[in-house]
């Protein structure tokens, strides 16, 4: 039996992210998870793409969530002179 590397369809996206179909399409709609369509218009990927995908997603979330703690911790350390 000859496996196909590619990943067809929401399920299997979501299965590979851990998620359900429904969260995997949002990702693709919302942070551009990349996917290319077959001929009749299911998504697709191959595994590696999505991992990859999902290490810079990652990278990028954590570097926003610093951002906004150092800005908040900045914020609490300033002093307003009377």
């Amino acid at each position: 039996m000859n496996e196909s590397p590619w990943l067809f369809g929401w399920k299997e996206i979501g299965q590979r992210l851990r998620v359900n179909a429904v969260t995997a399409r949002r990702w693709h709609k919302k942070y551009k998870m990349p996917v290319v369509r077959t001929p009749d218009g299911r998504p697709m990927q191959l595994p590696e793409i999505i991992d990859e995908w999902i290490i810079q997603y990652n990278k990028i979330k954590n570097a926003r969530k610093k951002n906004q703690h150092d800005r908040i911790k900045s914020s609490n350390n300033t002093q307003t002179i009377p």
